[in-house]
C-alpha cells in the first residue's frame, strides 16, 4: 500500500510540475507582450544627450555677483516707479450736485 502511495504522489508532483512550465510560459508571454520590443524602438530616433555644464568656482561667483547686480537694478526701478508722482486727482461733483444743473466734469 505504502508503494501505491508513492506512485500516487509521484503521479500528482508531476501534474503540477507540468502546470508550473505551462503557466511560466504563459507569464513570459504576457511580460513580452507588455515589454516593447528592441525591433519597435529601433525606428524610433533617441533622446539627444544634454551637455551638462561644468562651472568654476571663480565662474559662478562672478555669475552670482551680476545677478544680485541685476535683481539690485529691477529692485530700485520697481521702486522708483512705486513711488514716483502721480497727477492729482481731478475733483468731481456729487450725483446731487450734478442734479442741480452744472454738466458733468470733462476728462
Amino acid at each position: 500500500m505504502a508503494t501505491g502511495r508513492a506512485r500516487l504522489l509521484e503521479l500528482a508532483l508531476r501534474g503540477l510540475m507540468s502546470e508550473r512550465e505551462q503557466i511560466t510560459q504563459e507569464i513570459e508571454m504576457v511580460q513580452n507582450e507588455l515589454r516593447p520590443r528592441r525591433a519597435e524602438r529601433a525606428g524610433q530616433p533617441a533622446a539627444p544627450q544634454r551637455r551638462k555644464f561644468k562651472f568654476s568656482a571663480g565662474e559662478r561667483r562672478r555669475r552670482a555677483e551680476r545677478m544680485r547686480q541685476y535683481r539690485a537694478a529691477r529692485r530700485a526701478a520697481a521702486r522708483s516707479a512705486t513711488t514716483a508722482p502721480t497727477a492729482p486727482a481731478k475733483p468731481t461733483a456729487s450725483p446731487a450736485e450734478r442734479q442741480e444743473g452744472e454738466p458733468p466734469p470733462r476728462s
